[in-house]
């Protein structure tokens, strides 16, 4: 998904593609993957921020991944910079998590990036969205074997883990079949008609959400009632005068 998504960001032969770092954000090596697909068609460098200096000018596209830790203001100023060049900005931003080996309570994860995306109308939302096609998980349960009491692993749903199979007709998403998330969270645009928002991933047609403060229970037994949702953005484009006059891009998920 990164790499079509750098590829429509990116408009020029060979670009030099940022991948951000110094908040948090997912290392070269977790990203290797998706880093080889980009390396076809694109160069790519890792990028840090500074209060002085202007690092992103050379870049023609910039990846932000995973980041787990704030930005500062000035940071911030140089992404609007970044946008007001023309340029496109790949931004997969967790805001919600849950340890599920201590209170299995999520909490909300606050980087400064979300309110920002605000102010240009993506607001992800502090949710869990559930969806009934998901990816099971395995538990251990105390349980009466054939030798007795014993602990056994027993595959449940998890709809917090959503199978998604629901694209939109879009560059990026071309020849995509299904893709897994985990506690992803759904978007939604507050802008006006002078961005032009289109949501490229979504939810199935039966989909709910969950608070982020909720306690997740991996025993429930789901029911459709849990599913009274569709088609949740859980991806989407932004394009327009993001900042500044000219036209660029935000891909977000």
């Amino acid at each position: 998904f990164l790499t079509t998504s750098i590829k429509k960001l990116s408009l020029k032969s060979k670009p030099l593609v940022g991948i951000l770092q110094g908040h948090g954000e997912s290392t070269l090596d977790q990203l290797s993957h998706a880093l080889h697909g980009i390396s076809v068609l694109n160069d790519y460098q890792t990028v840090t921020l500074s209060d002085t200096t202007r690092e992103l000018d050379k870049f023609s596209a910039l990846a932000i991944i995973a980041p787990a830790d704030s930005f500062p203001g000035s940071h911030l100023q140089q992404l609007d910079d970044f946008l007001s060049q023309g340029k496109g900005i790949f931004i997969a931003l967790n805001r919600v998590d849950v340890d599920l080996n201590a209170s299995a309570v999520g909490h909300s994860i606050n980087t400064g990036l979300e309110t920002w995306l605000s102010m240009k109308g993506i607001n992800i939302n502090e949710n869990f969205v559930l969806d009934a096609n998901n990816m099971p998980v395995s538990v251990q349960q105390e349980a009466m074997t054939p030798f007795g009491p014993g602990i056994v692993n027993r595959r449940v749903e998890f709809p917090f883990f959503p199978i998604v199979g629901n694209f939109s007709d879009h560059a990026i998403t071309a020849g995509l079949e299904q893709m897994i998330f985990t506690f992803i969270s759904s978007i939604n645009f507050s802008g006006d008609s002078t961005h032009i928002f289109t949501p490229i991933v979504m939810s199935s047609e039966k989909s709910g959400t969950q608070s982020v403060s909720a306690w997740i229970n991996v025993f429930k037994e789901w029911s459709d009632n849990d599913f009274p949702l569709s088609n949740l953005t859980l991806a989407a484009t932004l394009e327009g005068q993001l900042a500044g006059n000219a036209n660029s891009r935000l891909v977000v998920v």
